[in-house]
C-alpha cells in the first residue's frame, strides 16, 4: 500500500508480514491472517520518504499510525457531537482503539 501527499512533499509505503491461510469453516472458505510474530502479533511498518530527494524521513510501526487515525477521527466526531455528550460514553471499538479514544477524550 502506498500514497503521496504532494502538498507536503512526502510519499509513504506500508509493508507488512501478513501470513494468510484459507481454512474451510462450516463449509465456507475463509481468509484468515495469522499473527506469526512473537507474542502472536502482526508486524507492519510505514516508510516515509521525501519526494524531493528520495531520502527516508521516518520508519514507524503501522499500529502507531492506526491509533493516531482512530483518535483523530473520534476527536472530530466528539467535537461535532450534537447536543450533550452521553455519560457513560459508548465505546464499541477493539484492538487498541479504545485507548486512542480515551487518550483523545482526555485532551
Amino acid at each position: 500500500m502506498d500514497g503521496i501527499v504532494s502538498g507536503l512533499g512526502v510519499g509513504a509505503v506500508r509493508i507488512n508480514s501478513d501470513i494468510v491461510s484459507w481454512p474451510v469453516r462450516d463449509g465456507t472458505v475463509r481468509r484468515e491472517k495469522i499473527p506469526a510474530a512473537p507474542g502472536e502479533r502482526w508486524v507492519g511498518l510505514v516508510l516515509l520518504f521525501s519526494m524531493e530527494t528520495g531520502e527516508p524521513l521516518a520508519i514507524f510501526p503501522d499500529g502507531y499510525l492506526q491509533r493516531l487515525r482512530v483518535g483523530a477521527a473520534n476527536g472530530l466526531g466528539i467535537n461535532t457531537w450534537p447536543g450533550k455528550m452521553p455519560k457513560p460514553l459508548p465505546c464499541l471499538e477493539a484492538a487498541g482503539r479504545p485507548v486512542a479514544r480515551q487518550w483523545q477524550l482526555q485532551q
